[in-house]
């Protein structure tokens, strides 16, 4: 028994050392794998890593930078450029514009001439037109009301089926020739749309009462009471849909025994609108 355990002790020691050895091999394997790193060399790391950091972090910056520049001067470019356009659009606008003046100023001297030879048609729808509004806000399907809108309808195509003969159409035509961008030209006497040029594709508006339009009343309103051309709009227009910007300048008739439709302004005869349509004035 004495002998088995002295073998076996024996056997112990050998396993011992055996694993001592490898160890001690492995630790020469990572000295030889592995370089001493010095404090220096340590410190030169840390440095490069922290250099390279800090390039990494300004390159970062620098790009941003250069992109914020860029972002800025596309959005300075943006804004010349839209400054530009609607300084160009308002000029063309104050430009079109003038036309009516030119209506108006014709108007004063004569202000039957642009509705010849159909002053009484014209003067048919105004009064078909004023009716049938009084009429169908009382009640609209009232055979009163129905009976006016008939009439109303009935002078109105009267208009339409003359329109070409209308003095008002060559001088429009001229008009929209020399001041250009502009959709169309319109008369409105006393308030009611009564000449357009050019007319196809309008006809919708002919009879339209500008005071009986909750939308066109506050604007046209505005115009007389200003005495002066007003701007109205994007509105949308009911012969088309269109959205288009309207300008109406008040006609005043100042010739001696003249007296207009509305008596706190009896010097007033109707307006010279002139229309632009979004698309045309882009």
């Amino acid at each position: 028994q004495l002998a088995g355990a002295m073998g076996s002790n024996g056997g112990g020691n050998m396993a011992m050392k055996h694993v001592n050895s490898i160890e001690v091999d492995m630790s020469r394997i990572a000295k030889r794998l592995i370089p001493r790193c010095s404090p220096r060399i340590f410190a030169l790391t840390i440095l490069s890593f922290c250099a390279w950091v800090v390039a990494t972090v300004y390159s970062v910056y620098k790009i941003t930078a250069l992109e914020e520049v860029h972002r800025q001067l596309r959005v300075s470019d943006m804004q010349s450029i839209s400054g530009r356009m609607l300084s160009d659009l308002k000029s063309q606008l104050e430009t079109s514009v003038s036309s009516t003046e030119a209506l108006s100023a014709l108007l004063q001297l004569d202000h039957s001439m642009f509705l010849e030879p159909n002053n009484a048609m014209v003067d048919v729808l105004v009064a078909a037109t004023e009716n049938y509004a009084n009429e169908a806000a009382v009640n609209a399907s009232s055979p009163a009301a129905l009976q006016a809108l008939t009439a109303y309808d009935a002078a109105k195509q009267d208009i339409i089926w003359n329109s070409s003969k209308f003095a008002f159409n060559s001088v429009a035509e001229s008009l929209v020739r020399t001041y250009k961008g502009i959709t169309n030209l319109q008369l409105a006497k006393s308030g009611v749309v009564s000449v357009i040029h050019p007319l196809p594709g309008n006809e919708k508006a002919i009879g339209h009462d500008l005071f009986f339009d909750m939308n066109r009343r506050e604007g046209a309103l505005a115009s007389i009471q200003a005495g002066k051309v007003i701007f109205v709009g994007p509105i949308t227009l009911i012969q088309n849909g269109s959205r288009a910007i309207i300008a109406r300048n008040p006609i005043f008739i100042k010739t001696h025994g003249f007296i207009g439709p509305r008596p706190e302004h009896p010097s007033w005869w109707g307006f010279a609108t002139m229309l632009v349509e979004i698309d045309d004035l882009l």
